[in-house]
């Protein structure tokens, strides 16, 4: 059973079925791509004894990354070693309000997961404009996947600003001259566990959007970002998933099984008694 939590705005990019990692011709530049059914992964090649890099951290930084991993929809694809191998690769990145973590038209370099502060997302249209503000993150959100996967430039810039929200487990003390605290993992490092685990689950989710009837005329990113959104949900037999009358903040796509509708019918006894 698949279920759709708030959706983030990125980087656009994606990942695809090639196995002899030739580079696939670069897309343009926009914020939609042209209709297709899979999403490719910037050519990269992984060594058979290849290894990330290792950054220390304490325990409680540890933990709160692998909380962070399993609410992250791309990362939650990947099986726990390497789910494990994020929280030892990723690097601790900090950076003053008002910086920029992330600048549009900029090659990629990292993927980035928000520890602590806040931070906009900006886009410039036409690029040297003045840019809007679209989205913003709070900690455990994530951003930069996209231009990373794809091989592409960044189509929006992402900024610290003032530290208004804490991580759990850290100080609540914020004062504006705080830095903003993200995980940072870097491209190579990040390709690379995408085509161990994570190419694979992504493009199969892609792929069933294409066949859900609802969602079959959505454009290649909008199937992107649902399928990266996504997130697996197991129910037992006779488990309600949905209750009439209460109030609905999920969307739910059946992957597998069967699930029965039942409804309440008002009748009406007079009538009932009449007759």
């Amino acid at each position: 059973m698949e279920e759709e939590p708030e959706e983030h705005l990125d980087d656009y990019g994606g990942v695809s079925e090639e196995e002899d990692y030739e580079e696939p011709p670069p897309p343009p530049v926009n914020m939609r791509r042209g209709r297709r059914d899979t999403v490719y992964l910037a050519a990269t090649k992984v060594e058979d004894d290849w290894r990330p890099p290792e950054f220390p951290k304490t325990d409680e930084e540890r933990d709160r990354i692998h909380k962070y991993i399993e609410k992250t929809a791309l990362l939650s694809y990947l099986d726990p070693s390497s789910k494990d191998l994020v929280v030892t690769a990723v690097e601790k990145l900090e950076f003053d309000d008002g910086q920029d973590i992330i600048s549009q038209g900029d090659e990629a370099d990292y993927y980035y997961i928000l520890d602590s502060g806040k931070a906009d997302v900006l886009i410039a249209k036409p690029l040297g404009s003045d840019p809007v503000k679209v989205n913003e993150y709070g900690p455990g959100g994530s951003f930069g996947e996209l231009a990373l996967l794809h091989g592409d430039k960044r189509i929006a810039t992402i900024r610290a600003t003032e530290v208004l929200k804490t991580a759990p487990g850290l100080a609540s003390d914020c004062s504006r001259d705080q830095h903003c605290v993200t995980w940072a993992l870097q491209r190579d490092t990040f390709r690379k566990l995408m085509m161990q685990s994570g190419k694979q689950a992504l493009n199969e989710r892609v792929q069933f959007l294409s066949k859900v009837n609802i969602l079959k005329e959505l454009d290649h990113y909008e199937k992107f970002k649902i399928a990266e959104a996504m997130q697996m949900r197991k129910v037992e037999d006779d488990e309600v998933i949905v209750k009439e009358g209460e109030p609905g903040s999920e969307f739910f796509i059946i992957q597998s099984g069967e699930c029965h509708v039942y409804k309440q019918v008002l009748v009406d006894v007079t009538q009932c008694l009449l007759k």
